[in-house]
């Protein structure tokens, strides 16, 4: 009898041991096929992004090993195994990231393969003048069938639960999860174009847009001022560069044809209503198109559909596309001499503003021309307008609703700093206020610091903006008036000032503002939801100015910071995440004024 007992607990052992064998076998080969999987997945995504057709081999690759990788993971010795405590919630996660990652190369994936010989870069790029609408038109199913795939695997992926799985499990896991992210929004990004680029482009019919050629040597809070206007008509695909202006030809509007807001008027110290000029001088180029496309229609009578920001960052990118581009003037325009060319040459070489717009505009216009006429690499062309459109140097507003809001999904438009449970965003925004062109000589660096210092736990953060000037020992007497300003709005010549604005999320209270270390006044108003901080910032030539806001926030515990600014000619280094030392906070609060307050924010009156 015990010699029975003996031999089926042998049994018993064998048979878990051997169990216990097979789970590990299959978990090494799933992880080895899901690993190997990972960068042949990653290719797959980059090329889709790129609009590359040659898929067919890594997708058939691809599915081979996840489909190894799920029924490796699959049956019910491996599920009875989920129940073991540590082990299971190990072999739990990595069967749901080899499920989701199958179905995505068997749902998601084969239709961007059937789309890979019709869709690539060369047939999305402008041609002659104008982009074969049909192509994309026709990939709209299947690239809605992909997107909704990979949407619905992006938000199971996000359900794994990888707490207490150890560090190869969890590791493997997050680069599938981070991978599935990217892909879903790349290709959502895709679908969404494919949607929204042929009506835009005339497809149903004549569409009119405003272009606002943005000039970053005299800042506004969106960008640049608007100089060089013109219209651009788009008839199913082919894009024409019509009729030229510019914002000083439409002089001031008095009365406005579309009213600044209260809230707009008291925060931003700028008449945005006024003068076309001015426009950029929110952050929201939303609000910024429905302006410029009251004032235009006031002045010539055409409602145009749309607007279109796009500043000299965005031209010297296009121009790392293109190659050089000759002017009429004689200049070869290049990527490394567009900024100096375009933002302080001009100024030197025209003394009257019409001949600087019209240089602009000219220029402005060969590089429209070259980049519709595929006179410029495919791939850094989609590059750079993919740099451009995150650095919001190329901005866009439809008068259409529905086009609106799905731009705005794209980050197409700009917008106010936008926080979440998951993260605090800030926005630092700065509007030049002397209307002079001397931003060309500024350079600004945004850092934020934060730290649970309270014993309610609320983070207090301290955001510094440091503002320097390059502008030359004798800005006053060796640039021209023009660019200097005259000693306009009681400024000497050669200084530069600016107002400089600082969005916060609702519920942030602001306790302190700091000038290189000491407490100053400081005006705080609300825009559209925001807290803000705004203070004039003059500096002298040479001078440098480290402008920090103190606040805690609204709710306990520290959160993931992002900064968000306006558009310079140069780039502005951000700086997340340093811990703030909590003997650093002023114990003395600064003074707070009135939001227009007592001189503390300059208000320009004009263009």
């Amino acid at each position: 009898m015990r010699r029975g007992w003996w031999i089926a607990a042998g049994v018993i052992v064998a048979l878990l041991a051997s169990s216990v064998a097979w789970v590990v076998i299959r978990g090494l080969s799933a992880r080895d096929e899901l690993l190997g999987a990972l960068p042949i997945a990653e290719r797959v995504e980059a090329k889709v992004a790129a609009g590359d057709s040659d898929i067919a081999e890594d997708l058939a690759e691809l599915q081979r090993r996840t489909e190894s990788a799920r029924a490796s993971t699959s049956g019910p010795v491996w599920r009875i195994y989920e129940n073991v405590p540590v082990i299971g919630q190990n072999l739990t996660a990595f069967r749901e990231a080899a499920q989701i990652v199958d179905d995505i190369a068997d749902e998601a994936l084969p239709p961007l393969g059937d789309l890979a010989d019709e869709i690539t870069l060369a047939s999305l790029t402008p041609r002659d003048g104008g982009i074969d609408l049909e192509p994309l038109i026709a990939a709209r199913p299947a690239l809605a069938t992909a997107a909704e795939a990979l949407v619905a695997a992006d938000e199971r992926a996000a359900d794994i639960n990888t707490e207490g799985t150890i560090g190869q499990i969890s590791s493997a896991v997050s680069q599938l999860v981070g991978l599935i992210s990217d892909t879903a929004e790349v290709v959502s990004g895709l679908s969404t174009a494919a949607e929204l680029l042929p009506p835009m482009l005339g497809a149903d019919g004549e569409r009119t847009y405003l272009l606002l050629f943005m000039n970053n040597a005299e800042l506004r809070a969106g960008g640049g001022i608007p100089g060089a206007l013109s219209t651009i008509v788009v008839t199913d695909g082919r894009i024409e560069l019509a009729e030229q202006s510019s914002a000083g030809d439409l002089g001031r509007f008095d009365p406005p044809p579309l009213p600044a807001t209260a809230e707009e008027t008291e925060i931003l110290s700028i008449p945005l209503d006024r003068f076309m000029q001015n426009v950029t001088g929110t952050p929201n180029f939303a609000r910024s198109g429905e302006l410029a496309q009251a004032m235009w229609a006031e002045r010539t009578g055409q409602l145009v559909d749309g607007v279109i920001g796009v500043d000299v960052g965005a031209l010297r990118l296009l121009l790392g596309a293109t190659g050089p581009i000759e002017l009429a003037s004689g200049d070869a325009l290049r990527a490394d001499n567009a900024v100096d060319l375009l933002l302080s040459d001009v100024y030197a070489r025209f003394d009257n503003p019409a001949d600087q717009d019209a240089f602009f505009a000219a220029a402005a216009q060969r590089v429209f021309e070259t980049v519709t006429d595929l006179e410029a690499d495919p791939a850094r062309l989609v590059d750079a307008l993919a740099t451009g459109v995150r650095e919001q140097r190329i901005v866009l507003w439809s008068d259409d609703e529905a086009e609106q809001a799905r731009l705005a999904a794209l980050d197409l438009t700009g917008g106010f700093p936008e926080s979440t449970a998951e993260r605090t965003t800030f926005g630092v925004y700065l509007n030049e206020g002397v209307g002079s062109k001397m931003s060309y000589y500024l350079d600004f660096s945004i850092a934020v610091a934060q730290n649970v210092c309270r014993n309610d736990g609320r983070p207090t953060t301290a955001t510094t903006i440091r503002l320097r000037s390059n502008a030359p020992a004798d800005a006053a007497q060796s640039l021209p008036r023009y660019v200097t300003g005259g000693g306009a709005f009681g400024v000497p010549a050669g200084i530069i000032r600016n107002n400089v604005h600082l969005y916060l999320p609702a519920g942030e209270n602001v306790f302190d503002v700091r000038i290189d270390g000491e407490s100053v006044a400081f005006s705080l108003g609300e825009h559209e939801g925001h807290v803000v901080v705004s203070r004039t910032v003059d500096l002298e030539p040479g001078e440098l100015a480290a402008y920090t806001v103190y606040s805690n926030g609204p709710e306990s515990g520290n959160r993931d910071v992002i900064v968000e600014h306006t558009p310079s000619i140069r780039d502005v280094p951000v700086a997340v995440g340093q811990p703030l030392d909590c003997n650093d906070i002023p114990s003395t609060p600064g003074q707070q004024t009135e939001a227009s307050g007592a001189g503390e924010i300059s208000a320009l009156a004009g263009p």
